[in-house]
């Protein structure tokens, strides 16, 4: 496989890594709980875990451009 063919594979894992995070969070928060309360720090809390999933993400995608295009140059 080609390094332009890796690069798209890894962008199609992310764009679904990136779509499934809002999901993944709210069980995260939620697992070993019966019921959930909704209050600000609740949804602080949230805004926090999605926030720093899609930053490492955004890191992933610039790493996965760094690795797998520029090398070929």
């Amino acid at each position: 496989m080609s390094n332009k063919g890796k690069f798209v594979l890894c962008m199609v894992a992310i764009i679904l890594a990136t779509i499934l995070v809002p999901n993944l969070v709210t069980r995260y928060m939620r697992l070993g709980q019966e019921s959930v309360m909704i209050t600000t720090d609740y949804y602080v809390t949230y805004f926090s875990y999605v926030f720093s999933v899609q930053l490492g993400l955004f890191y992933l995608v610039f790493l996965s451009y760094v690795v797998f295009v520029k090398k070929d140059k």
